[in-house]
Order: structure tokens, then C-alpha cells, then sequence
């Protein structure tokens, strides 16, 4: 392409993403600063109050927080946000100033007796302690940094080295949002390029499945630093050029070389994992520790998909849009794996919710250990079912299965996976089984519930098998040829096909009894009698799976 003919793509690019509504308007700007203005407000006021309470002078008190209390940092301090997404925002207290008491307890408390607040909750717990909660409709999350110092001076550096020194490993990770932010705007050529190209791939992403830090796949930060490294490769080019070069980049990228866009001397832990990026500040880390092969598995599929649609877009043949299809899920897979929570308040399902979803990778991991499992893709999504319990939620993971090769065996046994994550999830402190529940059963991808398909479930057309006519010759070859009118079990969306002119058979499915739990021990299956369950289709997977 010329160089008028990039910068027509990158304008048709920005018209696109305008199109979706990715950018905010001004209106919905400034009520964001006026929350942040409040939040500033209460935040100083409850610091200068605790000291207060803890026998400091008023002098003192006011000394302790003469500088700036809050900072933010993620998409919102990069100002790749979109409208309705959550502020992340860091407050920082002087020594005195506690996490578990002062934070957690009295911050977390005037914050929910706030009246434009709601939706409050305290995970204490998390790898990075928070509080999320909702101020006038913002949603905000909350982390917090104790200081070594006892005052707050204005014009702190939150980037020196020094402020890390003596803290916390908590805090040392509460500091580290902003510290990594301030250091991808400062190390990109050119911010405005950098942001657009950001804002592409963060929606790419969403649309495609991939945005999720939970479930093993990419978060924002991680998908900012892949963005940073484009940038820095390619410093004078146009965001039309560099969205096209980050797929061609990380799908020819040698995983599991590490990411870095700086040369710090690599520190802590977690540094070697499947897909390591490191973030750019010290002390580094790898942002992507949770990262699975079955997660790196589809976007590695999704780089090379995307690749082959710019390709197109370089050479006429289609437009942005193209780049941006939703992804069909629960079209791709022959079998899934679907794990339900129930909660008996909003409270409890706030903790419950997001507390499994940080550790269903643990159950991929399991999985992709399983005989016969060779992938288990998660979505990055979650659904509420409108006929079970009033609080549930549902995760799926779609199922990519090989046969054995030593045996021919196509059975798939879930009992050890399964039961190894509920013993997981059932003996943390969290749970509470009068108030939270959870189920694990397996689905057909014809038995998807309809929920999943909030624009309606797609009509799948049946091929018919192509009746040739002409001389014998061209019967044999048209019969050679053969078509189908099933996808692979490999859970491919490619549409690869198989020939078969066996009519349906009825298979007998072993019916598995339920899982019983046994105190003290890991969970078990129960022997009972078997009986069967008839199918009319042949699967290739028989899959053996237990109600929990």
C-alpha cells in the first residue's frame, strides 16, 4: 500500500471503532473526574481521621497527606478506555495507615454507607487486595500501598525505585499498576498512535474471546506491553499499519521467548511461563503467569486468523469490520464443560463469582492432563441462567479432544479433573456451603442452553451429499471427493469435514452416578449399577462426566 493509501486505512480504521462506540463522550469525562474528585475527598478525610484517632496532632495529620492520595492507572491512565469501563485507581496511605484495619474495615465501610455507592465488595484475599464498587454509577476498583514514610509529600514520584523499598510485597504489587502505565507511556514513540492501535485490539480481543487475565488468557496490561513492542519495532508507522504487524509479529513469535520492551535485569518470580510478557518496571514480573497451553493454544490460532483477514484488508478484498466478528463459541466445539454457581445473597455472589473464576485455569490445567483432552478453552465470558436459581452464574470451557493412540479409546473421564478442582475450591477459606453453591456437568454443543445465545441461536444447515450424474469415472471421483455435514472434534472453526455414508447410529452412553464427598479426603465416585442412555447420533467422544 502507498503512504496516502495507509492513511486512508487508519482514517477507516478510527471511523470503524467510532462506529462501535468505543470512545467516550465528554460528558461521560467529566462525571469520571468528578467521582475521582469525591473519592479524593473521602480518601484524604478518612486517612486524616485515622491519624486523629491514633493520637497524632491536627499539624500532623494534615503533614500526612499534604500530597496527592490517589493515582490511576490500566486503559484509563493509558486513555484507551471505553464507556462503562471501571476506573482502576490506586490509594496510598503513610506508615501508619494499615491495610486490614484501616483500608479493608473503616475506608471499606464509609464507602458502603456512601449513598452514591453500591455494589461494594472487599476481597482482602486477592493477589492484589481490592475493593470494587460502583460511585455514581463508575464502576472503580480500589487497591492500596502503604508507605514506609509517615507523610505524603507533594509531587511524590511514584516510578522511583526508592518508594519500594521497605513496603510490603502487597503494596509493592498495588504500586506496580501505575509504575508499569507510566512506564509504557514513556517508553512508546508515539502515544496517539500507540492508543488507537491499543484501542483496536483491546475490542479485537473482547470480540474474539481472548480478554481475560483470569481465565489465562490476556489482560489489559499484557495486551498493552504486546501493542508497546509493535510501536517500538516500527516507531514511525501509522495505527492502520501497526494493528496489521501485531499479528504478523506475535503469530511468527517463538513462544515461549519473553516479551520485554525495556532492557531492566529481569527479577521475582513467574518469569518463565508459557507466554511470558514482563512488565516493564521494577521489580519486573511476568503478567502472564496464569496463561495455559490451551489458552495460548487459541490465541495463537486467533494471530494467525487475523493475520490472514489484514492481508485482505491490505489488498482491497474487505474492511475493518471484518477484523471485528464476534466469535461463535458454542458453535465450535463438539463437547463443554459447564460449571454453575449459586449464591443465597449479591453479597456473597460478589466474593463467590469472581473468586472461582480466578481459579478455573486450575481446572484447565487438570483437564488438559485428562486422557483424550488436548485442549480446554474457556470464554471470556460469564451467563446467568433465567430459570435457574435468582443468583447464578455459568462458565463454560469448549473441549478439543484427540484419540488415544496407544488403545483407539475415544472415552473421556472428567472424575479426577473435576473432583480435584471442587476439593480445591470447597476446602478454601472462602466457601460457605449453606450459601454458596456450585455444579459441574458436561453439554453436547447441540445442548447448549439458549442463554449463550443472546442474539439468538444460529440455524445450522445440513449438507447434502452431492448425487453425481455422468460417466462412471466421474461417479468414482465425486464418490472419493466425499463431503460432510460435521466439523471436527479438534473444535476448529475451519469447518474441516469428513466423509461417511453410514446412516445414524444408536449408541449406548454409560449413565455415571453421582459424585459423593467423603470428609477428610478427596472427593470420590460412588460405585452403583450401570444402566444406559441412548443417543441417535454417533459422537466421537463418549464423554463420562458426573452431576456434582
Amino acid at each position: 500500500m502507498s503512504h496516502e493509501d495507509v492513511i486512508k486505512s487508519t482514517e477507516k480504521l478510527e471511523q470503524t471503532l467510532r462506529g462501535y462506540g468505543l470512545f467516550e463522550s465528554r460528558e461521560e469525562t467529566k462525571k469520571r473526574e468528578e467521582v475521582l474528585g469525591k473519592l479524593y475527598k473521602i480518601i484524604k478525610q478518612w486517612i486524616f481521621d485515622t491519624c486523629l484517632k491514633q493520637g497524632m496532632s491536627e499539624q500532623l495529620a494534615k503533614d500526612a497527606i499534604a500530597g496527592n492520595v490517589i493515582y490511576t492507572f490500566g486503559s484509563f491512565r493509558l486513555g484507551v478506555h471505553s464507556p462503562g469501563a471501571d476506573i482502576d485507581t490506586l490509594c496510598i496511605g503513610p506508615r501508619n495507615i494499615r491495610r486490614e484495619d484501616d483500608f479493608f474495615n473503616v475506608l471499606g465501610d464509609i464507602l458502603r454507607e456512601h449513598p452514591e455507592v453500591t455494589e461494594l465488595a472487599c476481597v482482602p484475599s486477592a493477589f492484589v487486595p481490592i475493593i470494587t464498587f460502583k460511585f455514581a454509577d463508575v464502576p472503580i476498583d480500589l487497591v492500596f500501598a502503604q508507605l514506609a514514610e509517615s507523610v505524603i509529600l507533594p509531587g511524590l514520584d511514584l516510578s522511583t525505585e526508592s518508594i519500594i523499598n521497605s513496603i510490603d510485597e502487597k503494596s509493592k504489587l498495588s504500586l506496580n499498576g501505575c509504575r508499569v502505565t507510566d512506564s509504557i507511556l514513556r517508553l512508546v514513540p508515539e502515544v496517539e498512535n500507540f492508543r488507537l492501535t491499543l484501542r483496536a485490539i483491546k475490542y479485537w480481543a473482547k470480540q474474539r474471546c481472548l480478554y481475560s487475565n483470569k481465565l489465562g488468557f490476556l489482560g489489559g496490561v499484557s495486551w498493552a506491553l504486546l501493542v508497546a513492542a509493535v510501536c517500538q519495532k516500527y516507531p514511525t508507522a501509522p495505527p492502520s499499519k501497526l494493528l496489521c504487524m501485531f499479528f504478523i509479529m506475535w503469530d511468527s513469535w517463538n513462544w515461549p521467548n519473553a516479551v520485554s520492551i525495556n532492557n531492566i535485569k529481569q527479577s521475582g518470580n513467574n518469569m518463565n511461563g508459557v507466554m511470558p510478557i514482563i512488565t516493564p518496571s521494577y521489580p519486573q514480573q511476568n503478567s502472564t503467569h496464569n496463561t495455559t497451553q490451551s489458552t495460548l493454544y487459541q490465541m495463537k490460532e486467533e494471530f494467525r486468523t487475523s493475520r490472514a483477514i489484514c492481508t485482505d484488508i491490505d489488498k482491497g478484498l474487505t474492511s475493518w469490520d471484518a477484523l471485528f466478528q464476534k466469535r461463535s463459541f458454542f458453535t465450535e466445539y463438539r463437547l463443554y464443560v459447564r460449571i454453575n454457581l449459586t449464591a443465597t445473597s449479591e453479597d456473597i455472589m460478589r466474593a463467590w463469582e469472581p473468586f472461582v473464576e480466578s481459579r478455573i485455569r486450575k481446572l484447565i490445567g487438570e483437564l488438559e492432563k485428562t486422557v483424550n483432552v488436548k485442549y480446554a478453552i474457556p470464554v471470556s465470558a460469564n451467563f446467568h441462567d433465567p430459570d435457574g436459581p435468582e443468583l447464578n452464574s455459568n462458565f463454560f470451557l469448549g473441549l478439543i479432544t484427540e484419540v488415544n493412540t496407544v488403545n483407539g479409546s475415544q472415552s473421556i473421564d472428567l472424575s479426577l479433573p473435576v473432583a480435584n478442582f471442587l476439593y480445591l475450591v470447597k476446602n478454601s477459606g472462602l466457601f460457605q456451603p449453606d450459601d454458596m453453591g456450585i455444579n459441574i456437568s458436561w453439554v453436547s454443543r447441540k445442548k447448549v442452553p439458549d442463554f449463550c445465545f443472546p442474539d439468538g441461536r444460529p440455524k445450522r444447515t445440513r449438507k447434502r451429499k452431492r448425487v453425481s450424474t455422468g460417466t462412471p469415472e466421474s461417479k468414482k471421483a465425486a464418490t472419493e471427493a466425499g463431503t460432510t455435514a460435521e466439523s471436527s472434534a479438534d473444535g476448529e472453526a475451519s469447518g474441516s469435514t469428513e466423509t461417511t455414508e453410514e446412516p445414524a447410529e444408536v449408541v449406548e452412553v454409560p449413565v455415571v452416578p453421582e459424585l459423593q464427598e467423603i470428609e477428610g479426603a478427596a472427593d470420590h465416585w460412588s460405585a452403583a449399577p450401570t444402566t444406559t442412555q441412548t443417543t441417535t447420533k454417533k459422537p466421537k467422544v463418549t464423554l463420562m462426566s458426573r452431576k456434582i
